[in-house]
Protein backbone atom coordinates (compact mmCIF):
# COMPACT_ATOMS: atom_id res chain seq x y z
CA UNK A 1 0.00 0.00 0.00
CA UNK A 2 1.33 3.42 -0.93
CA UNK A 3 0.04 6.99 -1.14
CA UNK A 4 0.10 8.56 -4.59
CA UNK A 5 -0.90 12.03 -3.43
CA UNK A 6 -3.02 14.54 -5.33
CA UNK A 7 -2.36 15.30 -8.99
CA UNK A 8 -4.67 18.30 -8.74
CA UNK A 9 -5.53 20.47 -5.78
CA UNK A 10 -9.27 19.77 -6.03
CA UNK A 11 -8.85 15.99 -6.19
CA UNK A 12 -8.94 13.66 -3.21
CA UNK A 13 -5.68 12.02 -2.09
CA UNK A 14 -5.10 8.72 -3.86
CA UNK A 15 -3.66 5.40 -2.74
CA UNK A 16 -2.25 2.39 -4.59
CA UNK A 17 -2.34 -1.28 -3.58
CA UNK A 18 0.36 -3.18 -5.45
CA UNK A 19 1.09 -6.86 -6.03
CA UNK A 20 4.29 -7.99 -7.76
CA UNK A 21 5.96 -11.19 -8.97
CA UNK A 22 4.53 -14.43 -7.56
CA UNK A 23 1.86 -12.69 -5.46
CA UNK A 24 0.62 -10.86 -8.53
CA UNK A 25 0.44 -14.14 -10.48
CA UNK A 26 -1.54 -15.82 -7.68
CA UNK A 27 -4.05 -12.97 -7.64
CA UNK A 28 -4.42 -12.96 -11.42
CA UNK A 29 -5.12 -16.68 -11.48
CA UNK A 30 -7.96 -16.17 -9.00
CA UNK A 31 -9.62 -13.15 -10.59
CA UNK A 32 -8.72 -13.86 -14.23
CA UNK A 33 -11.90 -15.85 -15.06
CA UNK A 34 -14.04 -12.86 -14.01
CA UNK A 35 -12.17 -10.07 -15.77
CA UNK A 36 -13.59 -8.70 -19.02
CA UNK A 37 -11.76 -5.55 -20.03
CA UNK A 38 -8.28 -6.70 -18.98
CA UNK A 39 -8.56 -10.39 -19.85
CA UNK A 40 -5.83 -10.05 -22.51
CA UNK A 41 -3.56 -8.35 -19.98
CA UNK A 42 -3.98 -11.27 -17.58
CA UNK A 43 -3.19 -13.81 -20.28
CA UNK A 44 0.02 -12.00 -21.23
CA UNK A 45 1.18 -11.55 -17.64
CA UNK A 46 0.58 -15.18 -16.70
CA UNK A 47 2.37 -16.30 -19.84
CA UNK A 48 5.31 -14.11 -18.89
CA UNK A 49 5.31 -15.45 -15.33
CA UNK A 50 5.42 -19.04 -16.54
CA UNK A 51 8.31 -18.23 -18.86
CA UNK A 52 10.28 -16.56 -16.06
CA UNK A 53 9.73 -19.52 -13.75
CA UNK A 54 11.02 -21.91 -16.39
CA UNK A 55 14.00 -19.74 -17.28
CA UNK A 56 17.24 -21.15 -15.91
CA UNK A 57 19.82 -18.64 -14.73
CA UNK A 58 23.50 -19.47 -14.80
CA UNK A 59 26.12 -18.45 -12.26
CA UNK A 60 29.85 -17.93 -12.35
CA UNK A 61 32.41 -19.79 -10.23
CA UNK A 62 31.68 -17.50 -7.30
CA UNK A 63 27.93 -18.12 -7.37
CA UNK A 64 27.02 -14.76 -8.88
CA UNK A 65 24.22 -14.65 -11.44
CA UNK A 66 25.42 -14.08 -14.98
CA UNK A 67 23.66 -11.54 -17.24
CA UNK A 68 20.72 -12.73 -19.32
CA UNK A 69 21.45 -13.74 -22.89
CA UNK A 70 20.64 -11.42 -25.77
CA UNK A 71 17.84 -13.75 -26.88
CA UNK A 72 16.27 -13.76 -23.41
CA UNK A 73 16.48 -9.99 -23.12
CA UNK A 74 14.84 -9.62 -26.52
CA UNK A 75 12.07 -12.06 -25.51
CA UNK A 76 11.31 -10.11 -22.33
CA UNK A 77 11.36 -6.82 -24.20
CA UNK A 78 8.74 -8.22 -26.56
CA UNK A 79 6.50 -8.98 -23.60
CA UNK A 80 7.03 -5.49 -22.26
CA UNK A 81 6.02 -3.99 -25.61
CA UNK A 82 3.00 -6.25 -25.75
CA UNK A 83 1.67 -4.98 -22.41
CA UNK A 84 2.53 -1.43 -23.38
CA UNK A 85 0.36 -1.72 -26.49
CA UNK A 86 -2.52 -3.13 -24.44
CA UNK A 87 -2.24 -0.15 -22.07
CA UNK A 88 -1.97 2.48 -24.77
CA UNK A 89 -3.93 5.67 -24.15
CA UNK A 90 -4.03 6.77 -27.77
CA UNK A 91 -7.27 7.82 -29.46
CA UNK A 92 -9.14 4.95 -31.14
CA UNK A 93 -11.91 7.11 -32.71
CA UNK A 94 -14.55 4.63 -31.60
CA UNK A 95 -13.29 1.69 -33.67
CA UNK A 96 -14.54 -0.75 -31.03
CA UNK A 97 -18.08 0.46 -31.50
CA UNK A 98 -18.04 -0.06 -35.25
CA UNK A 99 -17.22 -3.71 -34.61
CA UNK A 100 -20.28 -4.20 -32.41
CA UNK A 101 -21.63 -6.82 -34.80
CA UNK A 102 -18.87 -9.07 -33.47
CA UNK A 103 -19.91 -8.53 -29.85
CA UNK A 104 -18.63 -11.43 -27.78
CA UNK A 105 -21.12 -13.20 -25.55
CA UNK A 106 -19.68 -13.62 -22.05
CA UNK A 107 -19.35 -17.15 -20.71
CA UNK A 108 -20.53 -15.85 -17.32
CA UNK A 109 -23.37 -13.38 -16.86
CA UNK A 110 -22.43 -9.98 -15.54
CA UNK A 111 -23.54 -10.36 -11.93
CA UNK A 112 -24.79 -7.59 -9.62
CA UNK A 113 -21.46 -7.88 -7.79
CA UNK A 114 -19.59 -7.15 -11.02
CA UNK A 115 -21.80 -4.15 -11.76
CA UNK A 116 -21.34 -2.83 -8.21
CA UNK A 117 -17.57 -3.13 -8.52
CA UNK A 118 -17.72 -1.36 -11.89
CA UNK A 119 -19.75 1.51 -10.41
CA UNK A 120 -17.42 1.73 -7.41
CA UNK A 121 -14.37 1.98 -9.65
CA UNK A 122 -15.59 3.67 -12.84
CA UNK A 123 -18.95 5.19 -11.97
CA UNK A 124 -20.62 8.29 -10.59
CA UNK A 125 -23.73 8.54 -8.44
CA UNK A 126 -25.01 12.09 -8.71
CA UNK A 127 -27.98 14.42 -8.60
CA UNK A 128 -28.49 16.29 -11.87
CA UNK A 129 -29.78 19.86 -11.67
CA UNK A 130 -31.86 21.06 -14.61
CA UNK A 131 -34.04 24.01 -15.62
CA UNK A 132 -37.60 23.25 -16.62
CA UNK A 133 -38.44 24.53 -20.11
CA UNK A 134 -42.15 24.65 -19.32
CA UNK A 135 -42.07 26.13 -15.84
CA UNK A 136 -39.73 28.74 -14.39
CA UNK A 137 -38.21 26.44 -11.82
CA UNK A 138 -35.23 24.18 -11.18
CA UNK A 139 -35.68 20.48 -10.58
CA UNK A 140 -33.39 17.67 -9.51
CA UNK A 141 -33.22 14.07 -10.65
CA UNK A 142 -31.06 11.05 -9.73
CA UNK A 143 -28.43 9.86 -12.18
CA UNK A 144 -25.88 7.04 -12.41
CA UNK A 145 -23.17 6.84 -15.04
CA UNK A 146 -20.22 4.58 -15.79
CA UNK A 147 -17.53 5.41 -18.36
CA UNK A 148 -14.97 3.27 -20.13
CA UNK A 149 -13.06 3.04 -23.40
CA UNK A 150 -14.37 -0.50 -23.97
CA UNK A 151 -17.71 -0.24 -25.77
CA UNK A 152 -18.34 -3.97 -25.65
CA UNK A 153 -18.47 -4.32 -21.86
CA UNK A 154 -20.79 -1.32 -21.51
CA UNK A 155 -23.11 -2.79 -24.15
CA UNK A 156 -23.19 -6.10 -22.27
CA UNK A 157 -24.13 -4.24 -19.08
CA UNK A 158 -26.82 -2.29 -20.96
CA UNK A 159 -28.36 -5.49 -22.31
CA UNK A 160 -28.79 -6.84 -18.79
CA UNK A 161 -29.47 -3.73 -16.72
CA UNK A 162 -30.82 -1.17 -19.20
CA UNK A 163 -29.57 2.39 -19.49
CA UNK A 164 -28.57 4.73 -22.31
CA UNK A 165 -25.20 4.22 -24.02
CA UNK A 166 -23.67 7.38 -25.48
CA UNK A 167 -20.35 8.50 -26.95
CA UNK A 168 -17.92 10.44 -24.78
CA UNK A 169 -15.31 12.14 -27.02
CA UNK A 170 -11.86 12.56 -25.42
CA UNK A 171 -11.08 15.89 -23.78
CA UNK A 172 -7.41 15.53 -24.73
CA UNK A 173 -5.83 14.35 -27.95
CA UNK A 174 -3.78 11.69 -26.16
CA UNK A 175 -6.84 10.06 -24.60
CA UNK A 176 -8.86 7.24 -26.07
CA UNK A 177 -12.39 7.60 -27.37
CA UNK A 178 -14.67 6.67 -24.47
CA UNK A 179 -18.29 5.69 -23.92
CA UNK A 180 -20.76 6.35 -21.12
CA UNK A 181 -23.67 4.26 -19.88
CA UNK A 182 -26.27 6.41 -18.11
CA UNK A 183 -29.29 5.66 -15.93
CA UNK A 184 -31.57 8.57 -15.03
CA UNK A 185 -34.97 9.27 -13.42
CA UNK A 186 -37.01 6.05 -13.20
CA UNK A 187 -34.12 3.87 -14.39
CA UNK A 188 -32.04 4.64 -11.28
CA UNK A 189 -34.02 2.90 -8.53
CA UNK A 190 -33.92 -0.62 -10.08
CA UNK A 191 -30.14 -0.37 -10.55
CA UNK A 192 -29.63 0.84 -6.97
CA UNK A 193 -31.69 -2.04 -5.60
CA UNK A 194 -29.50 -4.52 -7.50
CA UNK A 195 -26.09 -3.13 -6.50
CA UNK A 196 -26.91 -1.85 -2.99
CA UNK A 197 -25.77 -4.99 -1.09
CA UNK A 198 -22.42 -4.99 -2.91
CA UNK A 199 -21.31 -1.34 -3.13
CA UNK A 200 -18.34 -0.41 -0.94
CA UNK A 201 -16.88 2.97 -1.89
CA UNK A 202 -20.05 4.79 -2.93
CA UNK A 203 -22.47 3.69 -0.21
CA UNK A 204 -22.81 7.27 1.10
CA UNK A 205 -23.78 8.55 -2.35
CA UNK A 206 -26.25 5.68 -2.68
CA UNK A 207 -28.01 6.70 0.55
CA UNK A 208 -28.35 10.29 -0.70
CA UNK A 209 -29.87 9.12 -4.00
CA UNK A 210 -32.28 6.85 -2.16
CA UNK A 211 -33.44 9.77 -0.02
CA UNK A 212 -34.00 11.90 -3.13
CA UNK A 213 -36.03 9.10 -4.76
CA UNK A 214 -38.16 8.67 -1.62
CA UNK A 215 -38.72 12.43 -1.47
CA UNK A 216 -39.84 12.51 -5.11
CA UNK A 217 -42.16 9.56 -4.51
CA UNK A 218 -43.71 11.23 -1.44
CA UNK A 219 -44.26 14.43 -3.42
CA UNK A 220 -45.97 12.49 -6.20
CA UNK A 221 -48.22 10.58 -3.75
CA UNK A 222 -49.18 13.77 -1.92
CA UNK A 223 -50.31 15.34 -5.19
CA UNK A 224 -52.01 12.50 -7.05
CA UNK A 225 -54.42 11.08 -4.43
CA UNK A 226 -55.72 14.57 -3.62
CA UNK A 227 -56.69 15.09 -7.25
CA UNK A 228 -58.45 11.74 -7.47
CA UNK A 229 -60.27 12.35 -4.17
CA UNK A 230 -61.49 15.74 -5.37
CA UNK A 231 -62.82 14.32 -8.64
CA UNK A 232 -64.58 11.49 -6.81
CA UNK A 233 -66.22 13.93 -4.38
CA UNK A 234 -67.51 16.07 -7.24
CA UNK A 235 -69.03 13.06 -8.96
CA UNK A 236 -70.86 12.05 -5.78
CA UNK A 237 -72.23 15.53 -5.00
CA UNK A 238 -73.10 16.77 -8.52
CA UNK A 239 -76.52 15.49 -9.76
CA UNK A 240 -75.73 15.67 -13.49
CA UNK A 241 -75.30 12.37 -15.30
CA UNK A 242 -74.14 11.78 -18.83
CA UNK A 243 -76.88 12.88 -21.22
CA UNK A 244 -79.54 13.44 -18.56
CA UNK A 245 -80.45 15.40 -15.41
CA UNK A 246 -81.54 13.86 -12.15
CA UNK A 247 -85.08 15.27 -12.00
CA UNK A 248 -85.50 14.28 -8.37
CA UNK A 249 -83.27 17.21 -7.47
CA UNK A 250 -85.19 19.73 -9.63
Amino acid sequence: MSAVGQRRARWKPGFALIWTNAKAAELLKEIGPYLRIKAKHVGALLEFQEHVRGCRRTRDLYGRLLPLSEGELSFREDFHSRLKRLNMRGVTHGLERHEKGQLLRPTLLLSPKYLAGFIDGEGSLMIAKAQSLRYARVYYKPRISISNTNWEILEQIRQLYGGILVDQPPRKAAWRFAYQLVWTDGMVEPVLSVVKPHLRIKRAQLRVLEELIRSRQRTFRDREPAGRHMRASLRRSWPIKRGSIDKSRS
